[in-house]
Order: structure tokens, then C-alpha cells, then sequence
């Protein structure tokens, strides 16, 4: 669940392959008896897809015709309300391949990257003034709570998820806990890949709550639920994984994974169950279907796809009219095992046809790459299975090569995929990986190794008081437990500054202090590093005190003294009034230096050497031993900078306050005597 909020930061998860804005096709929103809201707005159909979609001649593709934000351009119908899609593409995604079929009722998806979890992100109201409420049906008022999505999975995972982006409750962003996974319906259906339509009724609430939902709004630290509910609100997008979300074991996404979704309706658990499509009304008027001409494609090993080019179906409808169909849904998607026909349906009305299967024989490591050497973290999601070239033998003496990358030519064709890796990865040392592939399986050894180190270098010399940059200034390497090292940034592993201490006063070598650590993995290095900082040729008064003419007696002031450190290449740096004093006899008149002195190791004897001071006067005659002076001899010592000019005045008053009361008392005795 950690990649959950990495993934979807803003608008749409990062993971989504593209994002689909549906707003109606005939019927749109509409309330039922009760009030509930219902929406159809994802039922594609023929007549709206030329208003959102476009063929590219060049691309072969479909893409949207509009821009991401170009409200005042939606198509609008009845009350002011959009009357169709509107399909944006974003181009970080545009490996994976959407398409209309079925005569632009069905919205076909194809994966083509295994490195991100494909989804299909639907908003419901792309100009955000019109309310979906959605929650519990049997609550006052009632909510839209159900929603029926009829699917056709062309692939060996059998997973799938939703996402609902929640104006209300979550600031119309995704959160983690509105990921919900459909494992059973509402009616006691287990969902399962399968070449078949496939219809499942579900209530979202359920399925939300069921997932992750309870676990989500725990919070450990109070141990107590967060009163602040993630659900309901207004309904802003829905967001369908076709191959489930977050799937690490190898069972999910895949190149080549397809799936075909005709509809997806919400609303009251009366309205979904009641829905239906044109193209389940076209099938529910099927009267036969006939087989005019079988696929190109006739052989297939296990673990190919099913290939239809080629096909040509004759349906005939009970009002006697009759047409070509080129698709249709089919008893296979993926050869999983040996069979000799394929069955496709229409309806109610099937046909099949002949096939050669072969079954596989074995499978074995043709090549490993030249490392084989992992970090821990490197595998936190699972194998890496980059370079690894696996061998397939048939039973009819053929056999195929794949490196199991997304980029491997046989990569559609074997199903990479389902390859599915198995091993302890969470600790270093030599462990023992298996792959399977449709039964069979083969084992090889790789190597991992964790952190046990840290070596880290300054790479830069500082100048007194300057503000050293861990992250710019310093270089890092990953010691790893088989003696390798890594650069901090090539490495997999993460490690975060706990803390950074370093003290660039001191001219010559001093010590600076960082700790580096990662929690998951319960890693912490503690070190001492060392810096240089520069010393300095020269000290100077770079501007005089403000105050230069003083009575006998009066409290040297600092204020406005400006003293700077000189370097080789002649630039100055002004030193911190706290890192130095300033010492001063004001007793007699005339003019006199004062002396300063710095307290930091290393620059002391700069400024003796450079018998550094300033000059001020004294006017007036020489001081008494009575009032300003007398205890100190008038010599006045202050840090750099301070104003100790208070500090007479203060004297004299508190020692004539003194000699008052004194007075007093003894005038109060002597009068007692007196009586």
C-alpha cells in the first residue's frame, strides 16, 4: 500500500495508462422513484464515439479530440448536461493501446508496458457543477450504492480493481483507501478471467470496505478509527485496473494482457440489475450464428493467445435480418493447456472450430547476465528478471527463447508474465529463485546483499561560518555485505539525513556528524567525516563602531563594528560579534586603541598576530575613584558588538539608593535614642 499515494498525486494516479471523461451517451444522469441518482455514462455506443474520438490514419490509432480542461467544448444536451465523453491520452502513457470495437460498443484496452499497473481513470463530470451523491442506498437520503460492469478478459489475471475519486471527502484526489478489489458480487459471483462476457453487480461501499477501507482509517498512534470517513460524497471519477492494482507476485499486468469492457452503470441496486446494452439486446435476439470462415491462425503452443484474424461469423437475428461479425466472445483467451477446438459465442448461439496445441515439454535457463548479484531493495516489488533468457520446449520438438522483458520480441506471443518468480528476497545471501511458466518450472541461484556501510567524503572546502549542503556537498557510497560499493545514486536502497551537524568555524580539519538511516529495512550509520575549512591570510576592521567619542569613565559600545577575515583570493568574510571581545581603558582622556580578541580556536592567534583594534576618543578630565571607573581602574572589557554603556548609570543609582536608605536608618535610631 506504500506506492499507493506515489502513484496518484495529483488528478489521476501516475500508474493509470490513460484516462477516459465520460459524461452520457443517450440517457446520461437520471433519478429513479426514490430519488437515487443513475448513470449510464459509460456505456459506449456508436452514435457519441465520433464525438469524443478520432481515428489517426498516421498512428493507427484512436486518440480524443480534446484537451484536458477544454470544458466549454463538451458536446451538451438536455438541462445543460454533457451528452457524451470526452477521452484524454496523456502521452506518458501512450504505450498501452485503447480501441473501439464491436461496431464502437465496446472499448477495447491492451497492456503493452509490465512496468506500471495500466488503468482506466472515467470522470463523471469533467466541469464539476453537477452532484452524483453516492454512499448507502438504505440510508436517509438514499445513495447510489451499486454498480454492474460487464467485462471480457483476454488474460491469466484474475484480478480487478476500482478507484473512486470523491469530491467531498478527499478533495476530488485519489486516496488509498478508496481502492477497492471485486473479488465476489453482490450475487455470490467470484470474478474470474475468462474470453466470455462476464457481468458482476457489486455495491462499492461493500467492496471498499472489504479491500483496505477499515485498515486505512486506523490510526495506530490513537489507536481508534478515524472519525473522518474516506466514503461517500460526491461521486467525481471511477477508476478501473483491468489487471489489478499493486500487483507484486507476478500474476498481474503483463505486455499483451487485454480486456474488453462493454458498460459500466451506477446507481440503485434495481437500475444496474435491469440494465442492459445494445450489444446485450443484439445478443439476446440472436437466433443462430454460423461459421462462414475459420481464423488464419490454426496452431498454437501453450501460453500463445488466441488470434481471431481471419474470422467471419454469420448471425441471424429472430426479426430475420442477418450480419457479419468478425469477433465474438470465445471459450479461451490465452492457451493455458492442451484442447483440440476453440468455442465462440454469440448470445446464446456458440460455434467452433479445430485447433493444434502444443503442450510445453520444459523450460530452462538458457542464459544469465553477466550479474547476478541483487540489492535487498532492489527486489522489494519482486524478482528482477531483467537478462535472464528462458528456453521453452514443446512437445512437437519446437521451442522458443524469451529474456522476459517488456521489450522481448516473444514477449506477447509467450505471455511474459505469466512467468512467475518465487524466492526470499528480504535478506542478504544466496538464495534459490523459481520460475514457473504454465506448470513448469526451473530454479537458479542469485546473490543478495544489504548495506552494512557507509563511507562518505566532503567534497568541497568551506570558509568560516559558511553553511555546509549534505545532500550537494557531501559524496556517499553504499557499502554492501559482499565488500561491493555503490554510489549513493545508483543504488536501490534509500537512505534519509536523521541528522547533520557540522561546525565550519575553526580553520584547519574538524569533524562533521551525520547520521543516515532507512526504516524499512531498520538501517542506521552514524559517522564522523572530515572538513576542511579554509584559513584565513588576514583579519581587518571592516567599519568603524558608531560610537568613537566617549566622557571618562563611560562603558565602551561595540555597536556597529564590523571585523572580517581575509582570504588568499581577497574576498573578506564579516566574523560573528559573538566570536570575538573588545577591551578598552576609558579612565583618561585622549584617544585609545581598543584591543579585540577572537574566542574561536584557530583564529586567536590570527587576531594577537595581527594585533587587531580600533581607535576611540575620551573627552573631558580624568575620572575619580568616586562614580564611573573606580572598581575596574576604567578598563572595560565587552563581547564584540554589545552596548555595555547601561551598565555605569546603573552603579551609581543603585549605590546612592544605597546610601539613602542607610541615612534613614540611622536618622530612625538616632531619633528613638532621643525619646
Amino acid at each position: 500500500m506504500k506506492k499507493f499515494l506515489s502513484i496518484f498525486l495529483t488528478v489521476i494516479l501516475a500508474v493509470a495508462i490513460l484516462t477516459v471523461t465520460a459524461m452520457a451517451t443517450t440517457t446520461g444522469i437520471t433519478t429513479d422513484s426514490n430519488g437515487i441518482y443513475c448513470s449510464n455514462l459509460l456505456d459506449f455506443n456508436k452514435e457519441t464515439n465520433d464525438l469524443w474520438a478520432q481515428y489517426n490514419t498516421e498512428t493507427g490509432k484512436w486518440e480524443g479530440k480534446l484537451a484536458w480542461g477544454q470544458y466549454e467544448y463538451q458536446p451538451m444536451g438536455e438541462n445543460n448536461k454533457p451528452s457524451s465523453p470526452v477521452l484524454h491520452a496523456y502521452s506518458s502513457y501512450s504505450a498501452h493501446r485503447w480501441s473501439l470495437i464491436e461496431d464502437g460498443e465496446v472499448l477495447h484496452f491492451e497492456s503493452t508496458d509490465a512496468s506500471i499497473y495500466p488503468g482506466i481513470a472515467f470522470t463523471l463530470d469533467m466541469a464539476q457543477d453537477n452532484v452524483f451523491p453516492i454512499g448507502r442506498e438504505t440510508s436517509n437520503p438514499a445513495k447510489a450504492e451499486y454498480a454492474k460492469i460487464r467485462v471480457r478478459n483476454h488474460s491469466v489475471c484474475d484480478q480487478i480493481t476500482f478507484g473512486f475519486v470523491l469530491q467531498n471527502t478527499n478533495n476530488g484526489k485519489f486516496v488509498q483507501a478508496t481502492i477497492t478489489e471485486l473479488t465476489e458480487d453482490a450475487t455470490g459471483k467470484k470474478y474470474e478471467s475468462s474470453g466470455e462476457w462476464q457481468t458482476y453487480t457489486f455495491s462499492m461501499y461493500d467492496v471498499n470496505m472489504n479491500t483496505n477501507y477499515s485498515d486505512l482509517i486506523y490510526d495506530p498512534e490513537n489507536e481508534k478509527i478515524d472519525p473522518f470517513s474516506r466514503w461517500g460524497g460526491n461521486l467525481y471519477e471511477l477508476l478501473i485496473f483491468p489487471f489489478g492494482y499493486d500487483v507484486t507476485d507476478g500474476s498481474g499486468n503483463y505486455p499483451g494482457a487485454a480486456m474488453d469492457i462493454d458498460y459500466m452503470v451506477v446507481g440503485s441496486r434495481s437500475y444496474v440489475d435491469g440494465y442492459q446494452s445494445a450489444l446485450e439486446i443484439k445478443e439476446g435476439n440472436i437466433q443462430s450464428l454460423e461459421l462462414v470462415q475459420a481464423p488464419t491462425k490454426n496452431t498454437y503452443r501453450v501460453g500463445e493467445a488466441l488470434d481471431l484474424d481471419g474470422l467471419q461469423l454469420k448471425a441471424i437475428y429472430k426479426d430475420g435480418t442477418e450480419e457479419t461479425l468478425t469477433t465474438a466472445s470465445a471459450s479461451v483467451s490465452t492457451f493455458e493447456e492442451v484442447v483440440s477446438s476453440v468455442t465462440l459465442k454469440f448470445g446464446k448461439e456458440s460455434v467452433s472450430f479445430p485447433v493444434t496445441v502444443a503442450d510445453i515439454e520444459g523450460i530452462e535457463i538458457q542464459k544469465t547476465p553477466d550479474d547476478t548479484v541483487f540489492e535487498v531493495a532492489e527486489l522489494a516489488d519482486g524478482f528482477v528478471s531483467d537478462g535472464y533468457q528462458i528456453k521453452v520446449k514443446y512437445t512437437d520438438g519446437t521451442s522458443k527463447f524469451s529474456d522476459i522483458t517488456p521489450s522481448a520480441e516473444n514477449g506477447a506471443e509467450l505471455a511474459n508474465a505469466s512467468f512467475k518468480f518465487v524466492g526470499d528476497f528480504t535478506s542478504a545471501g544466496t538464495k534459490t529463485v523459481t520460475a514457473f511458466y504454465f506448470g513448469k518450472s526451473v530454479t537458479f541461484d542469485i546473490t543478495t546483499v544489504q548495506a552494512t556501510d557507509v563511507e562518505i567524503t566532503a567534497s568541497k572546502t568551506y570558509r568560516y561560518n559558511s553553511k555546509p549542503n549534505f545532500d550537494n556537498d557531501f559524496a556517499v557510497t553504499i557499502v554492501f555485505s559482499d565488500g561491493s560499493k555503490v554510489a549513493k545514486a545508483d543504488a536501490s536502497l534509500e537512505l534519509a539525513v536523521a541528522s547533520f551537524e557540522c561546525d565550519v568555524k575553526t580553520p584547519g580539519t574538524v569533524k562533521a556528524k551525520v547520521v543516515l538511516t532507512n526504516d524499512e529495512y531498520g538501517l542506521s550509520f552514524t559517522k564522523e567525516v572530515d572538513v576542511t575549512v579554509e584559513t584565513p591570510t588576514g583579519v581587518e576592521v571592516t567599519k568603524e563602531p558608531k560610537k568613537t567619542e566617549y566622557k571618562p569613565g563611560e562603558t565602551f559600545s561595540a555597536a556597529g563594528l564590523q571585523v572580517s577575515l581575509v582570504y588568499a583570493d581577497g574576498k573578506k568574510v564579516t566574523v560573528d560579534p559573538a566570536d570575538y571581545t573588545t577591551k578598552v581603558n576609558t579612565n583618561s582622556p585622549g584617544n585609545k586603541s581598543v584591543q579585540i580578541r577572537s574566542t574561536v580556536p584557530g583564529l586567536d592567534e590570527l587576531f594577537e598576530s595581527s594585533k587587531l583594534k580600533t581607535t576611540i576618543t575620551v573627552v573631558g578630565a580624568t575620572a575619580g575613584t568616586q562614580g564611573t571607573t573606580a572598581s575596574t581602574g576604567g578598563t572595560t572589557t565587552t563581547p564584540g558588538g554589545n552596548d555595555g554603556g547601561w551598565v555605569l548609570p546603573v552603579i551609581i543609582v543603585a549605590a546612592i539608593l544605597v546610601v539613602g536608605a542607610i541615612g534613614a536608618v540611622v536618622f530612625i535610631v538616632i531619633k528613638k535614642k532621643k525619646n
